[in-house]
């Protein structure tokens, strides 16, 4: 098991329509990860804009069938997201240190995803 394979346990059927993920650290970027969520049928829209986001929700994801919608927020908490989103969505946080206890996070955060490879064998 690789700490991509963690995270992808995270998306098990059955899947909710809505998932909240809170990723700081980017991890749901991994080519490897964003191939497996389209696998899936996970659509990723990142959360940047509320104007922006609200317009592309109502207009595309509200009432999509068959997919499920990852909101993807990185800069805060997804309980920062509007109040609908929150009450139907499934909360996920995802931390760089949940997949690498034993080293500092803030250092690991500033690897690319080939060396946390090899770092997760050493964990």
């Amino acid at each position: 098991m690789t700490w991509r394979d963690q995270i992808l346990d995270y998306f098990t059927e059955p899947l909710p329509p809505i998932l909240l993920v809170s990723d700081p650290d980017g991890l749901l970027f991994a080519e490897t990860i964003l191939l497996q969520l389209e696998k899936k049928k996970i659509v990723l829209r990142p959360f940047e804009d509320r104007a922006k986001f609200r317009y592309l929700y109502e207009r595309y994801y509200r009432d999509q069938q068959g997919k499920s919608l990852l909101i993807h927020v990185r800069d805060h908490a997804v309980d920062h997201l509007p109040f609908d989103l929150f009450k139907k969505g499934q909360p996920i946080t995802l931390r760089i240190g949940q997949f690498f206890p034993h080293f500092p996070s803030a250092i690991i955060s500033q690897l690319d995803k080939q060396a946390l490879d090899a770092l997760y064998l050493h964990s």
